[in-house]
Formats: C-alpha cells, structure tokens, sequence
C-alpha cells in the first residue's frame, strides 16, 4: 500500500517561488518512498500522474486526487486505487 500527497510552500519574500510538494509513504512503516518538489504551476496539481507508480500497487489518496486521468493512470499500471470519490469531474464509465 501507498498513500500520495502533495502540498504548496512559498519562498519567504514579495517575489517568492510557490513550490508544490509530492509526497508517497508506505503504511505501516511510514516509509516516505518518494519526495518530489517542482514548481507550482498551472494544472501541475495533485495528480497520480505524478508518481511513479508499481504494478501491484494499492494507491490510496484524498479526493483532490480523484480525475479520471489520475485514476486511468494507476489502473493502466495493473494496480488498484482507493480515493474519496468526488465524483464530478470523472466521466460516467468511471462512477
């Protein structure tokens, strides 16, 4: 099991970069597997895309993470995802 993450942090000062923050842990041993910053920019948001993922991988995530090219992205790869659906974005094949 993996569990995604990602969050902003911005550069102290009027001009400061805002940076996004990808995170991959591996419960129960909290084992942070992968720590990704890159710049924040448009649509470069919390996505499975941005994670390397490995077959038999069960991903689990919060529901900003919940599109349906994230979610293709995982089940593509042979694996399984867990996510708090938000049901909105994804077509209808994918509800």
């Amino acid at each position: 099991m993996r569990a995604f993450d990602a969050t902003t942090a911005q550069e102290p000062g009027r001009t400061g970069s805002l940076w996004r923050l990808h995170d991959g842990i591996s419960p129960p041993s909290l084992f942070c597997d992968l720590f990704k910053p890159a710049a924040a920019t448009w649509g470069g948001g919390e996505s499975f895309t941005q994670f390397p993922i490995r077959p038999g991988d069960y991903v689990l995530a919060n529901r900003s993470f919940s599109t349906a090219v994230g979610i293709r992205h995982v089940m593509l790869a042979g694996c399984h995802v867990i996510v708090r659906a938000n049901p909105g974005p994804c077509p209808s094949r994918l509800r």
